[in-house]
């Protein structure tokens, strides 16, 4: 009998197996995105590239990450049943990751063959951006509700510890050797934790692989939309419920708080206090890695202690607090190691506010749509970080001061804290249940 005939390596079933697949899966999202867009621009940079060519390079190579929506449908309507709902589409994008990490290393003397190199990296994040939506969905229908604030923590602090050793390590190595050693090094960790999922299966009597035995399974509960426009019939009544729409507003409203402090911080670090750009560099690194540490370690027991609502409000009150902080105290800038801090304890924050956002979206999605609901909660989010980003530049020149600014950040910090107190998971998950049960419909697994 093989070992693949009962629930071994099943997720619905096991519930720190769970955890370690996810974590991996997202620790191998965390690669691309340190080595394409942390180490290789400032490689490029160390090597003469103008800065034009590389803010053409990371905005054509970053452009799957904004379009990554349209991927959601896809996956909510077509996959092979027989081996899961997500899993399939997760495989496939994993399996060319590995392909194009490896075909990196193929490119002759990349830094002269810019369109090469950047037709290759888009396609690396066009398919970490599938792959993305595809572990999200797969989250929402294999993690209980009560396993959402533990594994949140540990998917997005993985994906956070993974960018910042790719962003050290392959920096080093970008220097040393050049683009191949280290692509063939991402190349072979993600195929190593492609296994982790290979062997996986999403529910008991599914497929390990299309040869092997096994049938289709299907909640009785959750029906399969039958095409795209019933896709959209789906999302119009799950995302317009009132939980879900104030959820979009407070992570829009707190990402675009984000984006204004985040674009702000390196130009008051380096033009206002005296760093250098490798002394910022250096801590940022480092407070990613906190961040995701803590994240990692903690972050569940703090959601499971206050509460994924509760959570998200507390941290936002806390980020809010550290940004008044230097409005009204400006003059802890000139201490060193205040600010070493300072910049640790937001990342921290940070973190864990994007954790709890996430454990609050993967509650309110519906198990039909989970894809493509949960894409549109991130992609509104990061809609409004880059407004955020945007609107920093008027401020600071409306308001002629980083105190000024500092304060802006808190007050729509605090906005978002206000817009979160109108979500109630208990009432939306019943609103979710009374809808699935008046679209039931009798369908036989393919």
């Amino acid at each position: 009998m093989s070992i693949f005939s009962g629930d071994f390596a099943v997720l619905s079933e096991h519930r720190r197996w769970r955890f370690v697949v996810f974590l991996m899966l997202y620790v191998a999202q965390g690669i691309p995105f340190g080595l394409i867009a942390i180490a290789l621009p400032a490689y490029m940079a160390q090597q003469g590239v103008d800065a034009l060519t590389i803010s053409a390079f990371l905005g054509f190579c970053l452009l799957p990450h904004a379009i990554k929506l349209v991927n959601g449908p896809i996956m909510d309507r077509w996959t092979y049943w027989p081996m899961g709902k997500r899993r399939p589409w997760v495989l496939i994008a994993q399996c060319i990751l590995v392909t194009v990490f490896a075909s990196l290393a193929l490119v002759p003397d990349p830094l002269n063959n810019m369109g090469l190199l950047t037709v290759a990296c888009f396609t690396l994040n066009f398919f970490v951006g599938f792959q993305d939506v595809a572990t999200d969905g797969m989250a929402v229908d294999v993690l209980p509700i009560e396993d959402q604030p533990k594994a949140s923590s540990i998917m997005f602090g993985g994906s956070t510890v993974s960018m910042a050793i790719t962003a050290a390590v392959g920096g080093w190595a970008l220097s040393r050797f050049g683009i191949g050693v280290p692509s063939v090094v991402c190349a072979c960790i993600i195929a190593l934790i492609s296994g982790f999922l290979l062997i996986s299966r999403e529910r008991v009597g599914e497929r390990v692989l299309p040869w092997t035995e096994g049938r289709a399974t299907i909640d009785p509960l959750v029906h399969r939309p039958e095409g795209l426009k019933e896709i959209g019939l789906d999302l119009k009544k799950f995302v317009l419920l009132r939980a879900s729409l104030f959820a979009i507003a407070a992570s829009a409203i707190y990402q675009f708080g984000r984006g204004i402090f985040l674009t702000m911080m390196p130009l008051y670090y380096v033009q206002e206090l005296g760093w250098t750009d490798t002394e910022y560099s250096g801590l940022t690194g480092t407070a990613m890695f906190m961040g995701g540490a803590i994240s990692i370690l903690f972050g569940g027991l703090i959601l499971d202690f206050l509460g994924r609502v509760r959570a998200f409000q507390i941290l936002c009150a806390a980020a809010a607090v550290l940004g008044a902080i230097l409005a009204v105290a400006p003059g802890l800038g000139d201490v060193d190691s205040v600010m070493k801090i300072y910049r640790v304890l937001y990342m921290i924050l940070d973190t864990l506010i994007i954790v709890a956002f996430i454990s609050v979206a993967m509650a309110i999605c519906a198990r039909e749509v989970a894809a493509t609901q949960f894409a549109i909660y991130m992609a509104l989010g990061n809609v409004g970080y880059t407004a955020g980003s945007a609107a920093y530049g008027p401020i600071s020149a409306a308001l002629s001061s980083y105190e000024a600014t500092f304060f802006v950040f808190a007050a729509v910090t605090v906005t978002a804290i206000f817009a979160m107190r109108r979500v109630s998971i208990a009432d939306h998950v019943a609103s979710v249940k009374r809808l699935q049960a008046d679209g039931v419909k009798a369908v036989e697994p393919i």
